[in-house]
């Protein structure tokens, strides 16, 4: 009786000798899987960054909406009517004026995509003052209260250096960030030169401080001649970059800021 072959398929040695084969290639692929990630991690950033610059334009368009519509006059960081006791932040302000948002309608979803940086893990809230992902300089918008005065675009004067909003640290209740830098640290819709030392996350005793979130430790910003480009720690500190308003409208009376615009008249 004539013996059957075995199959190549199921020969023994030929199996060991492919499951060995796999392992390398296995082994492989992960060594260039850990020499790629780096060079993935450094891209997804890049694109974010680039996405960022462009919700900072998208938002400098409305802010300069702003102000063809209302005389010129200045978007402040902060709204308050001393008659009241909630005060709205300037995206609240753009996300009621041009983005179909109503006050008093607390709807996460509706916030406008534009006020998210993709490089922040926490979500922004057109509704609620803590929960910016971009902020307003401090130093030369103000806010509108009884201490601060109003700018309007002739008084200020545009130029390439002075900053006009930039990334900022959410820290509202929600946010990853609320151990580090509490609300106690200041409203993150503003944001503000870091008075005598780094800024956030590589320093977390700054208030009002832009955030660092982006690329090799970067920030980007919108200026007042409407570019939007990246800032790297120290040449965020540079004083030209956060020049204060000396010269703006002294009138801080309730009836001036009710006259403001027609998103306050309702409140």
């Amino acid at each position: 009786m004539t013996r059957q072959k075995t199959h190549p398929y199921f020969n023994r040695n030929l199996l060991r000798f492919t499951l060995i084969e796999l392992l390398f290639v296995i082994a492989i692929i992960a060594i260039l899987a850990a020499m790629l990630l780096p060079a993935l991690n450094k891209a997804r950033q890049t694109a974010q960054g680039i996405q960022c610059v462009s919700n900072l334009k998208q938002i400098g368009i409305a802010l300069i909406n702003y102000q063809n519509e209302y005389n010129e006059q200045l978007l402040v960081s902060r709204i308050q009517i001393p008659t009241q006791k909630s005060s709205y932040a300037w995206s609240t302000a753009l996300s009621i004026l041009y983005f179909n948002c109503r006050m008093y309608e607390s709807d996460a979803s509706k916030t406008p995509k534009i006020f998210q940086c993709p490089g922040e893990q926490n979500k922004a809230r057109w509704d609620i003052l803590e929960s910016c992902n971009y902020g307003m300089n401090h130093f030369s918008f103000g806010a509108l209260n009884t201490s601060r005065r109003v700018a309007t675009m002739h008084r200020l004067g545009a130029n390439s250096d002075t900053i006009w909003i930039g990334d900022s640290v959410p820290n509202d209740s929600l946010s990853t960030y609320k151990d580090a830098y509490p609300v106690s640290k200041g409203g993150n819709y503003r944001i503000q030169l870091p008075s005598g030392g780094l800024p956030f996350p590589i320093n977390t005793e700054q208030s009002n401080s832009p955030m660092f979130r982006h690329n090799g430790r970067t920030a980007n910003f919108l200026f007042w001649d409407g570019s939007a480009r990246k800032l790297a720690v120290m040449d965020s500190r540079q004083f030209k970059h956060w020049a204060p308003t000396t010269r703006g409208k002294s009138d801080t009376s309730e009836s001036n800021m009710r006259s403001l615009s027609d998103w306050l008249k309702g409140l």
